[in-house]
């Protein structure tokens, strides 16, 4: 491989260089097939409009952020062990009490330590249909890998994954779901933490930044922009709505609580295994591998002989197009689709009829995207938008990878996180 002699300053080196998004800087070495320890650094391209600090090894900075951190740290460690995390409730404008705020699975792999209670948790967000088991090779390697120690969570966001059918809603708008994780956040006693989400996780980090930014010391979004996708503008969103389309007309047999996916006669025909569920999706989604992550979802009772999906399909069909969209308060571009500028200099106009700018809504801490250099979820015509939400952006394109950069690429979407949470 062709590695920098200091991967770190170059990268830093070029965060400084320039503040033009024209500006770019390719760092590092292509990115490894085989399994093994993570690589110095992943093939990079930067966009230079990015946080001065992130890789900087300034030891005044190191310690300031320490002394925040351990602060905050040690205040949610005590309330937590002395069993009074209820009182974190008040940290928040918003109390979740007063809400419809839905209590959330997680699983946490991190190991109890004094060291690691110094440091901001992290909580990682999966995606649509996906789940907290997506992330748990991830989290397991960061647990044991990270410099600076700290609590690593996975949650299973609202009518997905663990949570109980009991727990389901209707409502899967990005506001809800960002209340349900600092639902989460008060339960456990955390403070402040640094959000991981993936896709339409990415978005609910992202919205939770925004709503609540003192309650967020850090957030890395994977594969996704804080804007609407049209499936009549968006390649990749469309081949989203067709498979959430193929799953909810697949029939199944033997189950009566209203959430079969479908109105019998569907292209299911009365499935009763997971091989029949299989054979049903296989006319409208044919890559096997998105088919074996759909049926991830699917329970099946061998005793009983009773299938179930452990997805809310009805809601998440009926709430796509919120789903497509970014649907905070005052936000305008949650509603429309985001003009291809990148023929054409944007001018203040263009950004504030998409709603970013207009919107008042802004997130000044360190954010890290990590797009998959394959997939189309990331462009050039997104970047107006999320600078205007997160002007202290740094944008990474791991080549070779798709939409599910973390499954793709682990070993440079282990090494990124890395050199992010132990700057």
């Amino acid at each position: 491989h062709v590695v920098p002699e200091d991967p770190a300053a170059a990268a830093a080196s070029a965060f400084s260089s320039s503040s033009s998004l024209a500006g770019r800087r390719r760092i590092g070495t292509k990115r490894r097939r085989r399994r093994g320890p993570p690589p110095r650094t992943a093939r990079l391209l930067v966009t230079t409009t990015l946080f001065a600090s992130v890789m900087a090894t300034a030891a005044s900075a190191g310690a300031a952020d320490a002394t925040t951190c351990t602060s905050a740290a040690a205040f949610c460690h005590r309330r937590r062990r002395t069993g009074t995390a209820n009182s974190a409730v008040a940290l928040t404008s918003a109390s979740s009490v007063e809400l419809d705020v839905v209590e959330l699975c997680h699983a946490e792999y991190s190991h109890p330590t004094h060291e690691r209670d110094l440091h901001e948790p992290v909580i990682l967000l999966h995606g649509l249909l996906g789940s907290k088991r997506n992330f748990a090779s991830l989290a397991s390697s960061l647990s044991s890998r990270l410099g600076k120690p700290r609590r690593i969570l996975a949650v299973d966001l609202r009518n997905h994954g663990d949570n109980p059918s009991e727990g389901w809603r209707d409502d899967m708008s990005y506001p809800s779901m960002a209340r349900d994780v600092l639902g989460v956040m008060d339960r456990e006693g955390i403070r402040r933490a640094v959000l991981v989400g993936h896709s339409m996780g990415g978005k609910v980090a992202a919205s939770l930044s925004l709503m609540e930014p003192e309650r967020v010391g850090g957030l890395v979004v994977l594969d996704i922009a804080p804007v609407r996708y049209c499936p009549s503008e968006d390649v990749s969103w469309g081949a989203v709505k067709a498979s959430i389309d193929a799953i909810a007309n697949v029939h199944l047999n033997n189950h009566d609580d209203g959430n079969d996916g479908g109105e019998g006669g569907g292209d299911g025909g009365g499935c009763e295994t997971k091989r029949d569920v299989d054979l049903a999706l296989r006319s409208t989604l044919e890559d096997p591998a998105l088919r074996a992550f759909v049926l991830t979802n699917l329970d099946q009772d061998r005793k009983a002989k009773e299938l179930r999906w452990k997805i809310n399909v009805e809601a998440i069909s009926d709430q796509l197009d919120v789903i497509a969209g970014f649907d905070l308060p005052g936000n305008g571009n949650g509603n429309d689709c985001v003009p291809d500028l990148t023929n054409r200099e944007s001018s203040d106009d263009d950004r504030d009829s998409d709603g970013a700018a207009a919107s008042g809504l802004r997130y000044e801490g360190d954010v890290f995207i990590i797009a998959g250099g394959s997939s189309r979820f990331v462009s050039q015509k997104h970047l107006p938008v999320v600078s205007d939400y997160f002007p202290n952006y740094m944008l990474t394109t791991v080549r070779g990878a798709g939409h599910w950069v973390h499954a793709e690429a682990p070993d440079d979407t282990l090494a990124l996180l890395k050199r992010y949470l132990d700057r």
